[in-house]
C-alpha cells in the first residue's frame, strides 16, 4: 500500500488554507506553503485542531484524522481526493454477516455517500 506523503499531496492538487494529517504528522496550510502544526489550530467555526490530529468540534465531539484527511480554515472536513490514498484492509464486525459485509468509511470496498459527508 502506498501512503501519503507532502510530496504527494504538493503535486495533486492546490490546498485551501488549513490542516491535514499527513505521514502522520499534522501540516498546516497557508497561501499554498506547508509546515508542521505545532499548537492547536482553531477554524473560524471553533473546532481545534491538535497536533497529534485531534479534532474538537463545537458541540465538544471529537475524531482523530487519518492519513489524508484534514480540515479547511472553516472547519470543513476534506479528505483527498487521489488514487494516491491508502485504504486499509476491511475488518469484519457485528454488522458483518454470512449475507456480506459492511464496509466502513476508509476501508477498502467502501462507497462513500452523503451519509459519510455529513459525518465528516
Amino acid at each position: 500500500a502506498t501512503t501519503m506523503t507532502k510530496e504527494k499531496i504538493d503535486q495533486t492538487v492546490e490546498l485551501e488554507d488549513g490542516v491535514m494529517m499527513i505521514d502522520g504528522k499534522m501540516m498546516v496550510y497557508k497561501n499554498n506553503e506547508s509546515s508542521e502544526l505545532k499548537k492547536t489550530y482553531k477554524c473560524d467555526d471553533g473546532c481545534k485542531v491538535a497536533v497529534d490530529g485531534t479534532v474538537t468540534k463545537p458541540d465538544g465531539k471529537t475524531v482523530k484524522l487519518t492519513n489524508g484527511q484534514g480540515l479547511d480554515k472553516h472547519g470543513h472536513m476534506n479528505q483527498m481526493a487521489t488514487t494516491e490514498m491508502a485504504l486499509q484492509p476491511h475488518q469484519c464486525s457485528s454488522a458483518c454477516s454470512t449475507n456480506g459485509c459492511v464496509y466502513v468509511h476508509g476501508e477498502k470496498g467502501h462507497t462513500c455517500t452523503d451519509t459519510c459527508k455529513k459525518k465528516m
